[in-house]
């Protein structure tokens, strides 16, 4: 079994702006962002963690940099982390009409239309796959270890129910910048199970690096709260 801790990366560019963001968009931390990163750093100083791996994405990367680099540990990226394909939604403004359809897109797969994909971009099954890939390699890379992957908010949380139990047990809390979920990941006849033990906290951070904002728009995120 191993202990794998996911935690979301900090506040980047991309969370103000509200652009789509996969590939071509990669913007950095904010000054916050880089404080909620040293802030969840100070969280695992006396955390046993084995190896730290994370999207490939800037935001992610200079998370989980500052996490490894109080661990004394080095930082592999790995592209099946990276957030959700969502298109050429990427290469258009972030406005009313196109997050629109990225939640639609979303919500197709809550109501189980796993083929439902971006215009140019993923679909569920192809997602999940990849993501799988990830921590598999993980698990079997690293067996029995204490593990830590920064990535992100969309890609974690959209494919977490269809390999971990208790997932739901979130109750729509959002998965807030440098949140830490907890998971028991163990391999079954093969195929990788997850047991929830602690999700989406944000319990480390304080100050300025706990005020933090929703990745939507805030006509969406207003809808989703309420």
């Amino acid at each position: 079994m191993n202990r794998l801790y996911w935690v979301r990366h900090g506040e980047s560019e991309v969370n103000l702006t509200k652009e789509f963001s996969h590939r071509l968009v990669d913007r950095p931390l904010t000054p916050k962002g880089l404080l909620q990163a040293h802030q969840t750093a100070g969280y695992f100083a006396d955390k046993e963690v084995s190896a730290v791996y994370c999207s490939p994405l800037k935001r992610a990367v200079e998370t989980a940099q500052v996490i490894a680099n109080r661990l004394n540990l080095p930082v592999t990226p790995l592209e099946c982390f990276r957030e959700i394909d969502d298109g050429i939604l990427e290469t258009q403004p972030p406005s009313r009409e196109n997050w629109a359809l990225f939640l639609s897109v979303m919500g197709a797969w809550q109501q189980e239309n796993l083929r439902a994909a971006f215009p140019g971009g993923e679909d569920y099954i192809t997602l999940l796959a990849r993501m799988k890939m990830g921590l598999n390699f993980l698990a079997e890379s690293h067996p029995g270890l204490p593990l830590l992957v920064v990535g992100h908010g969309g890609s974690f949380s959209a494919t977490l129910p269809s390999w971990c139990e208790s997932a739901d047990s979130s109750n729509g809390k959002p998965v807030d910048n440098c949140a830490i979920t907890e998971i028991e990941m163990v391999k079954v006849n093969g195929d990788l199970r997850g047991r929830l033990v602690g999700w989406a906290s944000v319990s480390h951070l304080h100050g300025q690096a706990a005020q933090t904002v929703s990745g939507l728009p805030d006509e969406f995120a207003a809808r989703l709260e309420g």
